[in-house]
């Protein structure tokens, strides 16, 4: 198990130096000029070519990115170029509310979705599989905006049971920070639910009719334990794939839903930064968002290890 573990650590460092090249010369090579947009339009050449020196805009592309990846590997991902403050600490304070929501919506996800799923499976065919999954065809399609209007109408306008936008830090008010983040969780929860539930159904729906399901029920085994210790067991590596990549997904794609209901996360930070053409923040938050990616495949991978023996050899 620990020489798979560090085989798959040694993987990453590759992967990791790929796309830190990857995002400094997406960021670097889009055409735009920050010099120029933090200057004005109503700057000069020479005024805009002196700012451009004293970012260090004007040196050669290699030179930038050795510069940065140096930085990045020592903990330092800049400043940004219109606040000033470290990059570091702008995505520390951001980066909070994101995973609050982004843990909060898989939660949600799971707690429903695979539940939903395995009954429909286990009833397939008869009406609870056909509602079952109607219900997730319906969360699966609709726009989030959408889901978050009517739950903003519905929950927070009419009964006033929720507030409709903000956020609160959980160690200055649980109960508020849990009130707050209630209808961004089930914006967002509402997709993957649908999406769990659907995959689930047909993980485990393949599994009962594989030739070792019939054997233990050939055995004598209770329809419970069929379902728990055969079916689900050998259904989960595909449940835990989409399970993993949808967390990793959720960091890097929660901008509407953190638009919507006004929370300072890690999508409103970099949608900031791309307006304003801020390449020290996109580069960082990018590279973040990489990194946990990274590090969730090896956790399910391990997850694979523990279930599935053979993957270790």
């Amino acid at each position: 198990m620990i020489s798979f573990l560090l085989r798959r650590a040694l993987a990453t460092v590759p992967v990791i130096a790929i796309v830190m090249l990857a995002v400094f010369l997406v960021v670097h090579l889009g055409g735009s000029d920050p010099a120029r947009i933090i200057a004005g339009d109503s700057a000069g050449a020479a005024e805009v070519e002196t700012l451009r020196e004293a970012l260090g805009l004007n040196r050669p592309l290699p030179i930038q990115f050795l510069d940065w990846a140096g930085s990045t590997l020592r903990g330092d991902l800049g400043s940004s170029l219109f606040y000033g403050t470290p990059v570091v600490d702008m995505i520390s304070v951001r980066i909070g509310p994101t995973i609050a929501l982004a843990i909060g919506t898989l939660l949600f996800a799971v707690l429903l979705g695979v539940p939903m799923g395995t009954f429909a499976a286990v009833t397939a065919g008869r009406w609870p599989d056909k509602l079952l999954m109607g219900v997730a065809s319906i969360g699966f399609s609709l726009p989030i905006f959408i889901v978050a209007y009517t739950l903003v109408y519905w929950l927070a306008l009419v009964p006033g049971w929720f507030p409709v936008q903000g956020f609160t830090p959980p160690q200055t008010d649980l109960g508020q920070f849990l009130r707050g983040m209630t209808l961004p969780i089930i914006t967002l929860g509402a997709f993957y639910m649908s999406l769990f539930a659907r995959v689930s159904r047909a993980a485990v729906l393949d599994m009962l009719k594989e030739d070792f399901v019939r054997t233990a029920r050939a055995k004598g085994a209770t329809p419970l334990r069929v379902l728990t210790a055969h079916a689900l067991r050998c259904a989960a590596v595909p449940i835990i794939t989409i399970i993993g990549s949808s967390f990793a997904g959720l960091l890097g794609g929660v901008v509407v839903t953190e638009t919507l209901f006004n929370i300072p996360g890690l999508g409103r930070l970099v949608t900031e930064a791309i307006l304003k053409r801020d390449f020290p923040i996109i580069q960082g938050v990018i590279l973040v968002t990489a990194l946990i990616y990274i590090f969730v495949n090896m956790v399910v991978d391990m997850i694979y290890a523990l279930l599935d023996p053979r993957i270790r050899q």
